[in-house]
């Protein structure tokens, strides 16, 4: 028998359902196994009622809800920021978030928020950005509970994104980008964190050899050498790339060449970066070498052109090239 008597409170003089009825089974009885252990994630479930008067006459069955059980919480994911340090979102800080229910009914997100602290060298929260505001304030002031807000979104959710803050973050400070999410089940994600320095400060390289202006003979020559350093030092050097330029072949003007490491030549008609290598573990500031091009590439009389740029670790790329040209 599939029916079970539901709890109900009628009244004795009328007959008519006084207060809403119930069934509940938690511990499970001699009839029921307990009702929770028995429902599967991701199916659906419906209810019926039926009711009896006191003559005994049933009533026809009458379907009254359907729900699908859904115990699996959502996932949360922060696309950008990505990186320990930043220079620049894809846009805007963004994410996404998905849910199912375990089975072949799909589930949906019912809420999703998401807030911006920024943080002490040691990383946690000294104030939290107040989208009313415009503005970080301490956390004295605007606590983290006030701080969520909703992002934008088109698709509930499953891709989500926020300008909020982002004109406002300082080199060299470290923030924190919260998010999380429920279902239309109440089930909750917990919060997603990602950190991140941020790091508005372009590095600069430096060509120590050759000195610019200098001569070298076979003698003294080793290899091209530097220095980079990421201005204020808020992130690491992790890359350099040098390009090298022949300034005429003895008395030939013309020829004016870029080195070719496939050639291993002076035959490149346009400027060809290659990467120098970097010394240590990713430091600011960071020494790097050029070694591709030795003694016998030279031809005596001539002049050469080089030219050094830097990265840094949040992606940043020099942009002032001064430093790092010498012509020997």
């Amino acid at each position: 028998n599939r029916w079970r008597q539901v709890s109900s409170t009628i009244s004795l003089t009328t007959g008519e359902l006084t207060a809403n009825w119930a069934y509940a089974s938690p511990a499970g009885d001699a009839i029921d196994d307990p009702f929770e252990g028995c429902l599967s994630n991701g199916t659906t479930y419906q209810i019926d009622l039926r009711v009896t008067d006191k003559a005994g006459n049933i009533t026809a069955s009458l379907e009254v809800s359907s729900f699908v059980w859904d115990n699996e919480v959502p996932a949360v994911v922060i696309v950008d920021p990505n990186a320990v340090k930043e220079s620049v979102f894809s846009g805007n800080i963004r994410g996404t978030a998905t849910d199912g229910t375990g089975g072949a009914a799909p589930g949906r997100i019912g809420q999703f928020h998401v807030r911006i602290s920024q943080n002490n060298s040691g990383g946690s929260p000294i104030g939290w950005w107040d989208t009313d505001a415009q503005q970080f304030r301490p956390e004295a002031q605007f606590n983290s509970e006030q701080a969520w807000f909703v992002p934008a979104t088109s698709d509930n959710f499953a891709n989500w994104s926020t300008a909020e803050s982002i004109s406002s973050l300082v080199s060299g400070t470290g923030y924190s980008v919260h998010a999380k999410s429920s279902d239309t089940a109440s089930n909750f994600s917990g919060i997603v964190r990602a950190s991140f320095t941020w790091d508005s400060e372009r590095p600069v390289s430096i060509t120590t050899t050759p000195v610019n202006g200098g001569f070298f003979n076979a003698a003294v020559w080793s290899a091209i050498a530097g220095t980079a350093q990421d201005s204020g030092n808020v992130s690491c050097i992790d890359r350099v790339e040098v390009s090298m330029r022949q300034l005429g072949q003895g008395d030939d003007l013309g020829t004016n060449l870029w080195w070719k490491s496939l050639d291993s030549n002076f035959t490149q008609p346009g400027a060809q970066a290659d990467t120098a290598q970097l010394g240590g573990a990713c430091t600011s500031p960071r020494d790097w070498t050029f070694i591709d091009i030795g003694v016998e590439e030279l031809v005596s009389g001539t002049s050469y052109f080089i030219f050094a740029g830097a990265r840094d670790e949040s992606g940043l790329v020099e942009a002032d090239f001064t430093s790092g040209i010498s012509t020997f």
